[in-house]
C-alpha cells in the first residue's frame, strides 16, 4: 500500500507534468528544454489480466504537437527488488504506445534507496535499464520564500526531503499564499505526509498565523485520483462505461468501495463484474 509521501509525491507530478522534466533532467536525463510536458495514462496493462499502473506518466510534445518523450515516473521510498522487472515492462508498453524514446525517472526519498535504484538496472542478458533516479543528494535544500514561490513544486518536495531542516518548510509555508490555488491541497499535502517532528512545526506555524486552510482537500484528490483511475482501467480493458455511470464512480466519496471496485475492474469483462 502506499504511503502517504508516496502519494504526495506522485500527486505534485500530476499537479504540474514540468516538475517531471525537471526532476528527470536533475537525474541526468539530457531531456530538451523546449518541450511541453503533459500527464499521460499511467495504466501500462499488457494483453494480459494483471493491471500494470506506474506512478505517473508524463509525455513531452514538440512545437507541432507531436510526442517526442515519455517518462515513466516511479516514486520509490525502499528497496523492492520485485521493481526493476515492472519498470522494465513499463518502459516496454509505454514506448509501443509512443513510438518513441521513453525514460524512467526515479525519486527517492533517502540516500540509500537511491544509490539501490541507480544500480538495479541489470537484469541479465541484453537487458540493462538506465534510469534517471534523484535522491536527496539532488534535491535542493530550499530555505527562502522567494526561490519556494518560483519553484513551489521543488519546494514541497524540499519540505519533505530534507524535513529536519525546519527552514525549509518555513519558505514553502511562506510560499502558500491565500492568492495561490494550489495552497489549499497542499497545505493538506503537508499535513499528510510529513514526519511528527516536521508536523508539529507546521502546526505551531498554522497556530501562529491563524492559517485558513485546514479540511479535506487532500482525501478529496485522492480520492478523485482513485476514480479516475478506476475509469483508465475500465477503457483500457475495452469495457464503454456510460456517462450515468462515470458520474457515479466520480461522485463516490468512499475510498473502500473506489479500492474494491479497482480490484475487480482489473480482471473484470463487463461493468456488471464490477459493480454488480
Amino acid at each position: 500500500m502506499p504511503s502517504s509521501l508516496h502519494e504526495v509525491v506522485v500527486a505534485l507530478m500530476r499537479q504540474v507534468p514540468g516538475f517531471a522534466m525537471g526532476l528527470a533532467r536533475r537525474g541526468g536525463s539530457s531531456a530538451a528544454q523546449n518541450l511541453t510536458a503533459r500527464e499521460g495514462a499511467p495504466d501500462l496493462s499488457l494483453a494480459t489480466p494483471t493491471e500494470q499502473r506506474a506512478d505517473a506518466v508524463i509525455t513531452l510534445h514538440d512545437e507541432t504537437g507531436a510526442t517526442a518523450l515519455g517518462i515513466v515516473a516511479e516514486v520509490q521510498l525502499a528497496r523492492d527488488i520485485r521493481k526493476p522487472t515492472r519498470w522494465l515492462s513499463y518502459l516496454a508498453s509505454l514506448h509501443v504506445r509512443l513510438g518513441c524514446p521513453v525514460i524512467l525517472l526515479i525519486i527517492c526519498t533517502d540516500d540509500a534507496t537511491a544509490r539501490w535504484a541507480a544500480g538495479c538496472g541489470d537484469l541479465g542478458g541484453s537487458v540493462l535499464l538506465r534510469p534517471a533516479v534523484v535522491g536527496p543528494s539532488d534535491i535542493p535544500v530550499i530555505t527562502d520564500p522567494d526561490i519556494a514561490r518560483a519553484d513551489l513544486e521543488m519546494a514541497m518536495l524540499s519540505a519533505f526531503v530534507h524535513a529536519d531542516e525546519h527552514r525549509t518548510l518555513d519558505a514553502v509555508f511562506a510560499a502558500l499564499t491565500p492568492d495561490d490555488d494550489r495552497s489549499p491541497l497542499y497545505t493538506d499535502f503537508l499535513q499528510s505526509a510529513l514526519p511528527p517532528a516536521a508536523l508539529t512545526h507546521l502546526e505551531h506555524l498554522m497556530t501562529a498565523t491563524d492559517w485558513q486552510y485546514k479540511g479535506e482537500f487532500a482525501r478529496t484528490y485522492f480520492d478523485q485520483g482513485k476514480a479516475e483511475a478506476l475509469l483508465a482501467v475500465l477503457t483500457a480493458r475495452g469495457i464503454t462505461v456510460p456517462d450515468d455511470e462515470r458520474d457515479r464512480v466520480r461522485r463516490c466519496t468512499d475510498p473502500n468501495l473506489l479500492d474494491t471496485w479497482l480490484v475487480k475492474a482489473a480482471t473484470a469483462t463487463t461493468l456488471t463484474e464490477v459493480f454488480g
